[in-house]
């Protein structure tokens, strides 16, 4: 039934047109700038986490390195009491960097170290010299390859 007043589709559809034709709508041009000025911002905010991770990756492994020399060097002078001390300061010093280098790494690059900082005191308690010394070593080269594979380079990216 019809009622007075009412509107039927074809007057609504005609509104519609109305609008678009009017200027409502935002223009294209603008749209397009507003979407790459939104792109640029989104690159320039990846690029600089990127930048962020690979600092904080870089430094975290840098300190591994640095104390599992210490270590290293301290278990060869034949010091145990303070590798074992340095080797406690290091497990302490993980919960840290772990807690950092896990927002930027997989865990499967972390995995190897935990269990080394796991063992690395018991080695030494227990006077297992050579051990040690490997497990020091181990820290070093996983330190290194989570450098080299973090560093931003043609090659990381692709």
């Amino acid at each position: 039934r019809d009622v007075l007043g009412s509107r039927g589709l074809g007057d609504v559809y005609k509104r519609q047109l109305y609008a678009h034709s009017a200027g409502r709508q935002p223009k294209k041009g603008s749209e397009k700038m507003k979407r790459m000025a939104f792109s640029i911002v989104l690159a320039v905010f990846a690029v600089a986490v990127c930048i962020f991770g690979y600092c904080n990756t870089a430094r975290s492994a840098n300190t591994l390195i640095v104390s599992a020399e210490n270590i290293d060097r301290l278990l060869s002078d034949s010091e145990a009491e303070k590798a074992l001390e340095e080797s406690r300061k290091l497990q302490a010093d993980w919960e840290k960097i772990h807690d950092k280098l896990c927002v930027f790494l997989p865990h499967e690059h972390l995995e190897p170290l935990e269990n080394i900082f796991a063992v690395l005191p018991y080695y030494i308690e227990q006077e297992e010299v050579s051990l040690a010394r490997a497990e020091c070593q181990m820290v070093k080269n996983t330190a290194e390859h989570i450098q080299k594979t973090e560093r931003i380079a043609f090659e990381n990216v692709f």
